[in-house]
């Protein structure tokens, strides 16, 4: 239990999870760094992938001795259960779909075990270990940005930054100010300069790299942040109208297709086309296919993408993509964990920290209507999102012991 009060501990625990992307972006184009260990020579996205493992190992260990299973614990094994169960009704092979679930199955269960282990053993060391990793990381790619426009190398969909690319970029940096605006109330009750800052610094960010839809994340996130702690906002702006709103728009933007009407917006502000850059036709062909296997999906496999012009593409939509991989029931389970942090975040709906959570998962099904992020890095994002608004409780009841000075 002494090593989960320790600074260094934490941080080696989380790393792994929350590597810079900058190496999943350069994987792509085969030229990793390497170390030689013994007389072989090693990627660094191997020596990551060996450090995850570890951390993996430890908590689990950990676990067993000092956590409790919960409602969002048991929520998300079920998710991972229904992941599993698809994948083996599709046939999938022990090398090929099952190593791809294991590996996405053993990070998401570690991330979260870690994120609601130390929620009730280390809860201040933990906002304070995240604060201060993501403020580096989050200083570095800023600055990389600014000095290099065109990114530190290229991928094969664009410029490349310490953080990834523009869209899964956008994930991070909303996350990094989620945690500072947190800390900063946990400590202070009240936002800092620097949590001020980095909310700047997330909008010049995504408009210095210019990712459509990063911008409207980071406008929309910031705009709720400031406007949301005013007292005649408050009663209109908490986790049940945000979720309301992310059903909404699903359905009038994904099924209906009323950006259709908005064509000034989105080709002359956004310069973006009508079909969302060819998103309205995987949506087409996604539906199409969810037709031939709509409870099981197609599993963690290639089936689970989709073929147009000659390329595998994700769906580009969070609802389609659950449903491409798991079916109906995955869904349902994935929208259980969704629905365990609606819970707690509804019982303090009039607390900022409440207002905070509910914005950022808020804007993240906002991008997630029109972009993947539950196939790279930032998946651990969401999840760590999920267990911090399910223990929102606490962190508002360790803010009110810093303002006691305990």
């Amino acid at each position: 239990m002494n090593l989960l009060k320790k600074p260094w501990f934490l941080l080696f625990l989380l790393i792994p999870f929350l590597r810079p992307a900058i190496l999943d972006g350069l994987s792509y184009l085969g030229e990793l760094p390497h170390v030689s260990v013994l007389g072989l020579r090693i990627s660094v996205i191997e020596v990551f992938n060996a450090w995850r493992l570890i951390s993996i190992i430890i908590i689990l260990v950990l676990y067993y001795m000092y956590g409790k299973i919960n409602k969002i614990i048991i929520s998300v094994v079920l998710y991972l259960v229904s992941l599993f169960v698809a994948t083996v009704y599709n046939n999938g092979s022990f090398n090929g779909n099952f190593f791809r679930y294991f590996t996405f199955a053993a990070t998401v269960m570690g991330i979260c075990l870690l994120i609601n282990l130390l929620a009730s053993t280390n809860l201040r060391g933990l906002l304070r270990v995240l604060y201060c990793y993501l403020g580096l990381l989050f200083t570095i790619n800023f600055i990389s940005i600014i000095i290099l426009s065109g990114g530190v190398d290229r991928g094969w969909d664009g410029a490349v930054y310490f953080l990834g690319n523009r869209n899964p970029m956008s994930v991070i940096l909303i996350f990094t100010a989620l945690i500072t605006c947190v800390y900063s109330h946990v400590k202070k009750n009240r936002l800092s300069a620097w949590a001020y800052t980095v909310c700047v610094a997330v909008v010049i960010s995504v408009i210095q790299v210019w990712s459509a839809m990063g911008v409207v994340m980071g406008v929309l996130f910031i705009f709720i942040v400031l406007i949301g702690r005013n007292k005649v906002f408050k009663k209109v702006l908490n986790v049940n109208v945000f979720l309301l709103v992310n059903v909404f728009l699903f359905f009038i933007i994904t099924i209906f297709r009323a950006q259709e009407h908005f064509a000034f917006l989105i080709e002359q502000v956004l310069n973006r086309s009508l079909t969302m850059t060819t998103r309205t036709y995987l949506w087409d062909i996604t539906l199409e296919r969810i037709r031939y296997a709509p409870w099981l999906g197609y599993g963690l496999s290639d089936d689970s993408w989709i073929l147009m012009d000659g390329g595998l593409f994700h769906a580009h939509n969070i609802i389609f993509e659950l449903i491409m991989r798991g079916g109906l029931i995955t869904l349902i389970s994935y929208l259980c964990i969704v629905l365990c942090c609606r819970k707690t975040l509804s019982i303090h709906k009039n607390h900022n920290i409440s207002l905070f959570f509910g914005a950022a998962i808020f804007v993240f099904f906002v991008g997630s209507l029109a972009t993947s992020f539950i196939h790279d890095i930032n998946v651990n994002i969401f999840f760590i999102t999920f267990i911090l608004s399910f223990h929102v409780d606490k962190i508002i009841a360790l803010q009110e012991q810093e303002s006691n000075g305990q």
